[in-house]
């Protein structure tokens, strides 16, 4: 690896650990657009830099440039020209952009955008038999969709240009059509395990599930115990264990758990150091078990994963298959 590409590696590697710590307070994301429209065509000449999500479906058409993408806890891709993607209500996502990782004027990463509210399905879109494709589509979409097929994009576009030009019933029908479209394609790749993170998202005000993923993500490298957590939120130990599981479909170690083996993953990928000390340095004191969890996560353990990515040059940080 040549000291300009470990460059660019250690500014993910940075870019992540801030993430980490940050995930947690990211920005709530409201969107303005004509008042009373519960959907809108937008277009943007640059990627904004923010780790954000909103109460809208987002459905986004890459049309110049590149970079990394983030999506929930878990995904990290690269992102290009042609990428169609579809994010859930409330999923985190992020574009970190070529021009602005590399400060270069000259590559501009661009896209188009249409968003839309729960609002213009029916109440009980899950009994209502004409929506059951589009149904389905929105709940896969909890999970953030990458469209693989390339004719997508150009059919994609076409009807972003149809819906500009129309009004009331006609526009929604329209956009009725361009989702049972999609919902048709079987071409694409959910880019998270799970939707758990949406459902502590929609209970961001809840200041006690906040302070947990404040502790362990701040203190993830160290060696702490459940009685240390609990003292911190004000809580009894096996009452949080139960509150903390109810609202995040997940128990506070195996979250703990997926942070960690996030931060090995990136300093495999980044980094020479060996298994043992990258094990140590993302809060793991036993080789074995940080292996056992590394495989669990990932489908392969450090060894395999650090050989993929020198093979192939890119590597998903959690593997989904």
């Amino acid at each position: 690896m040549n000291e300009n590409n470990f460059s660019q590696l250690q500014f993910l590697q940075n870019k992540i650990l801030y993430l980490l710590k940050i995930r947690f307070t990211m920005l709530f994301e409201k969107i303005i657009d004509k008042p009373g429209s519960e959907f809108s065509h937008i277009v943007y000449k640059q990627f904004i830099m923010s780790w954000h999500y909103h109460p809208e479906y987002e459905l986004i058409i890459v049309t110049a440039g590149g970079g990394k993408r983030f999506v929930g806890n878990t995904y990290v891709d690269e992102f290009k020209v042609g990428d169609l993607v579809l994010y859930g209500r409330n999923l985190p996502h992020f574009h970190l952009s070529y021009d602005i990782k590399n400060n270069n004027d000259n590559i501009k990463s661009s896209c188009e955008v249409i968003r839309f509210t729960k609002n213009i399905f029916p109440r009980k879109i899950n009994s209502v038999k004409e929506f059951e494709n589009i149904n389905n589509l929105l709940e896969r979409s909890k999970q953030g969709i990458l469209f693989k097929s390339p004719q997508n994009i150009e059919n994609i576009k076409s009807i972003m240009g149809e819906l500009d030009k129309l009004t009331g019933i006609k526009r929604i029908c329209t956009l009725y059509r361009f989702l049972e479209y999609l919902a048709n394609q079987n071409d694409y790749k959910l880019m998270t395990k799970d939707s758990s993170n949406i459902i502590f998202m929609e209970k961001n005000k809840n200041e006690t599930i906040i302070k947990v993923y404040n502790y362990i993500t701040q203190n993830y490298n160290k060696t702490f115990s459940l009685d240390d957590i609990a003292k911190y939120v004000g809580f009894n130990s096996a009452a949080l264990c139960r509150y903390f599981k109810r609202s995040t479909k997940k128990s506070i170690f195996e979250c703990l758990a997926e942070i960690r083996i996030n931060v090995a993953c990136k300093l495999l990928i980044n980094s020479s150091m060996n298994i043992s000390q990258i094990a140590y340095d993302s809060g793991y004191k036993n080789l074995s078990n940080f292996n056992r969890q590394f495989k669990k996560i990932t489908n392969k353990n450090p060894t395999e994963y650090r050989q993929l990515y020198r093979e192939n040059g890119t590597v998903d940080t959690f593997i989904n298959d």
